[in-house]
């Protein structure tokens, strides 16, 4: 999920588990809080953690965090460094790649 609210990529704890990812301890938890008024200090990252979207891989670090719902959220920090640019209305996402080609695609409703 790409999400434009979220400073940070996150990456749910089930994933982790299940894919036997590797973590690392954060030397300073960021503070990251949910529209319902939680909030939790993640202190675990996955570091460069491979991606793929429609065959293209990408790299990213996401905190660990006990979420459900969605396996990996792709915060700004993420978005920024690939040049995002999320189109709401139209349902498109374009994103930099290498060589300064675009990745194009249409997100349909109900993909996560």
């Amino acid at each position: 999920m790409f999400d434009s609210g979220a400073s940070y990529s996150l990456v749910s704890a089930s994933l982790v588990e299940t894919l036997h990812l590797n973590t690392s301890l954060v030397k300073d938890p960021i503070l990251v809080s949910n529209p319902v008024g939680g909030s939790a200090h993640p202190s675990m990252v996955c570091r460069d953690l491979r991606v793929s979207i429609l065959g293209v891989g990408f790299e990213c670090n996401a905190f660990v965090l006990g979420f459900t719902g969605y396996s990996l959220i792709l915060g700004v920090d993420w978005l920024a460094r690939r040049g995002a640019i999320l189109d709401c209305e139209r349902r498109v996402v374009r994103l930099l790649i290498r060589y300064g080609k675009t990745l194009i695609f249409l997100v349909t409703l109900g993909v996560q």
